[in-house]
C-alpha cells in the first residue's frame, strides 16, 4: 500500500509541474461534482459483489486550444465515495476515497457546447468487511469516458461525464479481488 502512496504522488507530482508550465500559455480551471457509482468487485474469480452509491469531489486542471475548435487539457480530481455493496455470503465492501489524472481531447460543436474524451489514471481505496475482520486496500486502473459541457456563464460551465475505470486485479486481505467501476457525475467548472 505505500508502494501505490508513493506512485500515486509522484503521478500527482509530475501533474502537478506540467500542470504549472502548461498554464502559463493555457487556462486554468477548478471545479465539484457529485454523482453515482457503480461497481463491480470480483471476489476469488467466482463472486462479483455490485457496489454503488453516491460520489462526489473537486477538480482542477489547464486547457489549452488546438486548432479552430477543439482543446486538449490535463485535469486532476479527488472525490469521496459513499457506495457499498454485500455478498451473500455477508462480506462487505464500502468505496472510499479516489485520486487520478486524465487527458481530455475536445471539441466545441457550437461556441458554448463542447464534447470530449478522456483517457487517464486512477487510484481508488477501499475498505472490506469479512465476519470480524476488516482490511483496507488500494486499487489502481486506467480511466477513460466521455461528456459533454456546456457554458452557464462566460467563465462558468456545466458538465455532465461518464467513465469507466478498470482497476485490474490484486490480492486484498488474503482474496483476490478484482474492482471495475462507472461513475456518471454532473459537475460546475470555473475557468479563470
Amino acid at each position: 500500500m505505500v508502494s501505490v502512496k508513493r506512485s500515486a504522488m509522484l503521478v500527482a507530482g509530475v501533474v502537478m509541474t506540467t500542470m504549472g508550465s502548461f498554464a502559463a500559455a493555457a487556462g486554468v480551471y477548478v471545479g465539484v461534482q457529485a454523482g453515482h457509482q457503480n461497481a463491480s468487485v470480483g471476489l476469488y474469480d467466482e463472486v462479483d459483489v455490485s457496489v454503488s452509491g453516491s460520489t462526489g469531489g473537486v477538480l482542477a486542471g489547464v486547457r489549452t486550444g488546438i486548432g479552430q475548435n477543439s482543446y486538449l487539457a490535463l485535469e486532476v480530481n479527488a472525490s469521496v465515495s459513499m457506495a457499498d455493496g454485500a455478498s451473500g455470503s455477508g462480506s462487505k465492501i464500502e468505496m472510499d476515497n479516489s485520486y487520478g489524472a486524465s487527458l481530455i481531447l475536445g471539441h466545441h460543436l457550437t461556441p458554448n457546447t463542447s464534447v470530449y474524451g478522456r483517457a487517464g489514471y486512477q487510484l481508488a481505496e477501499a475498505t472490506f468487511h469479512s465476519g470480524d475482520q476488516e482490511w483496507d486496500a488500494s486499487f489502481t486502473g486506467m480511466r477513460y469516458g466521455v461528456g459533454i459541457e456546456t457554458a452557464l456563464t462566460r467563465q462558468a460551465s456545466l458538465r455532465l461525464d461518464w467513465s469507466h475505470t478498470d482497476y485490474g486485479s490484486r490480492r486484498a486481505g488474503g482474496i483476490e479481488v478484482d474492482p471495475d467501476e462507472n461513475l456518471v457525475q454532473l459537475g460546475v467548472v470555473y475557468r479563470f
